[in-house]
């Protein structure tokens, strides 16, 4: 179909066994359906998305317990390979999932546009909850979120004045990580390190920081690798 394209891909394995790529489809119809690719046939099973939306995904999660996260349009959603089912859907605040992480809880987490909205979903307990970590007069994309070891989540929010905003579930405490005058066209950045520590910028060619415990401390580029973690665009 040459005008349709994929938003967003990972390799998987099925109930048995059998090595497949899971692929989220999209034409102007937006996306309505998830391609299953037999990684050894090449053959292709398209399963129906349990809702329908006229968006498509931005950011996706393959979860730790193998669970293929997304979230347009209202719909928050998780495919499991095993079954080739839908098995998580919820209903929740409108808005594109941006960015995805997850937890030491295993715990999933995704910041929407256009308004920050920051989703949790417990795979444990099956609720879902959100709040809104940042207000501003333009549409927010938050392409990137880490959590430091000490429970706290950041945020890399743009594209019209960059940011990063801390949020500790715990608490509730939402707080800003940039100073005003750092702040500029483009995107804040965070990455988890493999030291339990984030890292981030709000320009590229900006002031790092390292963000633990709340707080931004000014340091120079960190040599720290980021930590594997199975999320993408």
């Amino acid at each position: 179909a040459p005008v349709s394209r994929a938003r967003g891909i990972t390799a998987a394995i099925d109930g048995d066994g059998r090595l497949v790529v899971l692929a989220w489809l999209a034409d102007h119809h937006g996306s309505r359906s998830l391609g299953v690719i037999d990684a050894t046939t090449g053959d292709v099973q398209q399963i129906e998305t349990p809702f329908a939306d006229n968006n498509s995904p931005f950011a996706i999660l393959m979860s730790s317990d193998e669970i293929f996260y997304t979230q347009f349009g209202p719909g928050f959603v998780g495919f499991d390979a095993r079954t080739r089912q839908f098995t998580v859907h919820k209903q929740t605040v409108d808005g594109l999932a941006m960015s995805f992480t997850e937890d030491s809880d295993g715990i999933i987490w995704c910041c929407l546009y256009p308004d920050s909205q920051l989703v949790r979903y417990d795979p444990k307990t099956d609720e879902i909850s959100w709040v809104q970590l940042n207000k501003e007069g333009w549409r927010q994309y938050a392409r990137t979120i880490a959590f430091d070891d000490h429970g706290w989540l950041y945020a890399g929010i743009g594209n019209t004045a960059s940011h990063i905003i801390g949020y500790h579930h715990a608490t509730g405490a939402i707080e800003p990580m940039i100073p005003d005058d750092q702040r500029v066209a483009g995107t804040g950045y965070v990455y988890r390190g493999v030291d339990g520590k984030v890292y981030g910028h709000a320009s590229s060619a900006g002031q790092w920081y390292e963000l633990a415990a709340g707080v931004a401390t000014p340091i120079d580029k960190p040599g720290v690798a980021a930590a594997p973690i199975r999320n993408g665009s």
